[in-house]
């Protein structure tokens, strides 16, 4: 098997894309569980699929802006969102599981943002920093733009701390030389268990004086 092509490919480029597109599917969802229309559906959807990438290419600077260099993946997420928006009654049945699709785009957005910079040579502590900033800003944008306290700001359960992790992870493997397909799974798998867990275990942040 000839892995120069494998090795050719611009993962990082790869997992933004799919960290978008899982991004605007659970905007779109909380959209419609709090019953905006479906300008404000495809609005939050695209906010929560970019947000945080947006922010992490903002931090980078020279790196470029995803969200400027393929606008047809935009648009992508604009139909995703309205398709969602269609099938609301189907997507108001979904409410339940928004946890665990939150929980997935989070995960994926770690890694998507700790891998672009950690290419961008900023650093350890400035790659997972990114890669928690690229994790949750999506979705703080999202919240504040319905009006909300963002999630990672109140007292529940794990997002950012499952975020760190991960992207602690994946620093701590280039670091060693482990495999890419290894560090950029256990990424995601480490935010994703983390997040689960901490729901099923009742592992939760706390506000002062609890």
């Amino acid at each position: 098997m000839d892995l120069s092509a494998i090795t050719a490919i611009d993962w990082s480029i790869i997992f933004d894309c799919l960290a978008v597109v899982i991004g605007a599917v659970t905007g779109a969802l909380f959209a419609v569980a709090r019953k905006l229309d479906i300008v404000g559906t495809i609005a939050i959807g695209v906010i929560t699929a970019y947000g945080g990438g947006i922010i992490r290419d903002v931090l980078l600077g020279s790196q470029g802006f995803f969200f400027m260099q393929r606008p047809l993946l935009i648009v992508a997420c604009a139909l995703i969102a309205a398709a969602v928006f269609a099938f609301s009654r189907t997507a108001r049945k979904l409410e339940s599981g928004l946890f665990y699709a939150d929980a997935l785009s989070m995960s994926w957005f770690a890694l998507a943002g700790t891998l672009k910079a950690w290419n961008a040579e900023v650093g350890i502590v400035l790659s997972i920093v990114l890669g928690v900033i690229t994790a949750v800003g999506g979705g703080a944008l999202r919240d504040i733009c319905t009006g909300e306290t963002p999630a990672i700001f109140k007292p529940g359960s794990f997002y950012a701390i499952s975020a760190f992790f991960g992207a602690a992870f994946f620093v701590a493997c280039e670091c060693l030389g482990v495999p890419l397909l290894v560090s950029s799974i256990g990424c995601v798998v480490i935010s994703f268990a983390l997040t689960l867990l901490s729901r099923r275990f009742n592992w939760r942040t706390r506000e002062k004086g609890e």
